[in-house]
């Protein structure tokens, strides 16, 4: 298998960040978690969403409609791989 590029690390990296982000929330919401897990979770959820912020406020169109496209993606992989199990 050939060795992943930083640059493709930081591509994955950056396009499913927010989307791990939508799932901490949602799992806030859902009274799944301890207070301690919680606090946590939310300190990590913000994180992203800054760096997220950071990254894309510079980013011209095509790197915005690729970082949603790979989102879409991963939920898509996701859903599929829960139907098969």
């Amino acid at each position: 298998m050939k060795k992943m590029s930083n640059e493709m690390k930081l591509l994955a990296t950056i396009g499913l960040l927010p989307v791990l982000a939508d799932f901490i929330e949602d799992l806030n919401d859902q009274n799944l978690l301890t207070r301690e897990m919680k606090l946590k979770l939310n300190n990590v959820m913000h994180q992203i969403r800054a760096i997220d912020k950071r990254v894309m406020d510079s980013a011209d169109a095509r790197v915005i409609d690729e970082q949603i496209n790979m989102q879409m993606a991963f939920r898509q992989w996701l859903t599929n791989a829960e139907k098969t199990k």
